[in-house]
């Protein structure tokens, strides 16, 4: 768990889904669709700002819900998907 609240979380996040994504020879402008879920809708604009910085351009399609079941002091998860055509 990441200290420094939504936005350093935010952060290591989608520092996590671009490192993953670059082992499968993709980049976030792969990236489609986001599902990401905060602890608290209240963080919901600064998850948003530094969300954006990671998709500055045409981001994708993206669903945000707030739920309280995460793991102690988590309080974003973000699931990606990505499609780069073979070819």
């Amino acid at each position: 768990v990441v200290e420094g609240g939504i936005e350093a979380q935010t952060a290591a996040v989608l520092d996590h889904v671009t490192a993953v994504l670059e082992t499968a020879g993709c980049t976030m402008s792969d990236v489609v669709k986001t599902f990401a879920i905060l602890t608290s809708a209240s963080d919901f604009k600064a998850f948003n700002k530094v969300y954006a910085t990671y998709f500055p351009v045409e981001p994708p399609a993206r669903t945000t819900v707030e739920a309280g079941l995460m793991a102690a002091d988590i309080m974003v998860e973000i699931e990606a998907i990505a499609y780069k055509p073979i070819g």
